[in-house]
């Protein structure tokens, strides 16, 4: 199981779009966010999706989907890709989630955390 510490050294760019922590002290966190992850083999643009509506419109539920993967040498393409997807949206957090809904519904999902890079 990869650490959480060893994610964020890795995370060369992040924007949560939404974020929200309820007020009991074991409170669940939700949140929408797009992340560019240095990996062995190059850049991953990832969404992560964990919200209370667990299912959106289009049938995207909450996990982790794989939008892009970049070779070593395009990591300024990743990067741009990531801040183009997560920030290129309407000022509206939920508008810009079902966008990124949509897209996720056309990528990969990664099931389980044994294999997600989170």
């Amino acid at each position: 199981m990869i650490e959480e510490n060893e994610v964020k050294s890795r995370t060369v760019w992040s924007k949560f779009l939404h974020h929200e922590r309820g007020e009991e002290i074991f409170a669940e966190t939700w949140f929408a966010g797009v992340f560019c992850v240095r990996e062995v083999s190059g850049y991953a643009v990832w969404y992560r999706r964990w919200l209370k509506n667990r299912a959106s419109e289009t049938g995207v539920s909450n996990g982790d989907y794989l939008l892009r993967f970049y070779a070593a040498g395009a990591r300024d393409e990743a990067i741009e890709f990531a801040v183009l997807t997560a920030t290129n949206r309407t000022d509206d957090h939920i508008e810009a989630i079902k966008v990124l809904d949509a897209t996720a519904a056309k990528s990969c999902r990664i099931e389980g955390h044994a294999i997600s890079p989170f």
